[in-house]
């Protein structure tokens, strides 16, 4: 049990591959999203290495709400406020806080659908930021990853549904699944055409 446990870890999974990962609280931070758990050891140390550390100021926006996000955040230090718009008064209202270890973006990120709200910095926050590209990357290389991370969604799917349809709407989580992994062909699909349209023409 304790072994499998250990196996578990990113830290001990480096170790086994003899590896020193210079990337090493990155890595912490990109195991914070589960839907970046089924990455193999080297595509997370790889993904780590091009993740940008970001520092924003105090009413800074990272995504807006109705855009599609192009990109997965992980709070390292500071905290972000969740805004939605009030479809009676217009105006923005707060939903919920976001602090140290949340991640944030990531339904949308994957799927291509647009945010159901903004993320604004409250106070100087620190974030890891992950860019669309370098996933895409990933998953044209490791298509099968795409099966868990389109599990690990179905909550924030279930959620986007209630918004769309209403508290009692019912949800069958496979049929969930497969709505989630279209969504996801749709969008990775059309962007790695449109990267080979530009690789062609460099």
């Amino acid at each position: 049990k304790i072994a499998g446990l250990l196996a578990t870890s990113l830290e001990f999974r480096a170790l086994l591959l003899g590896q020193d990962p210079e990337h090493q609280e990155e890595m912490i931070y990109l195991n914070k999203a589960e839907t970046l758990r089924a990455l193999p050891l080297c595509e997370l140390v790889a993904l780590a290495e091009e993740t940008q550390t970001l520092q924003v100021e105090a009413g800074e926006l990272l995504f807006v709400e109705g855009q599609v996000c192009n990109k997965i955040i992980i709070i390292t230090r500071g905290e972000l406020t969740l805004l939605k718009q009030d479809t009676d008064t217009g105006e923005e209202v707060e939903v919920s806080e976001m602090h140290d270890e949340a991640v944030l973006g990531e339904f949308s990120f994957f799927t291509g659908l647009p945010a159901l709200c903004t993320a604004k910095a409250l106070s100087t926050t620190d974030v890891l930021q992950i860019d669309f590209e370098r996933i895409l990357h990933t998953l044209v290389d490791l298509p099968q990853v795409a099966t868990h991370i389109a599990r690990a969604l179905v909550p924030k799917a279930i959620q986007e549904e209630k918004e769309r349809f209403g508290a009692d709407h019912v949800h069958d989580e496979e049929e969930t699944v497969k709505r989630i992994m279209r969504l996801m062909r749709k969008r990775f699909k059309m962007s790695a055409k449109e990267r080979e349209a530009l690789e062609a023409g460099s």
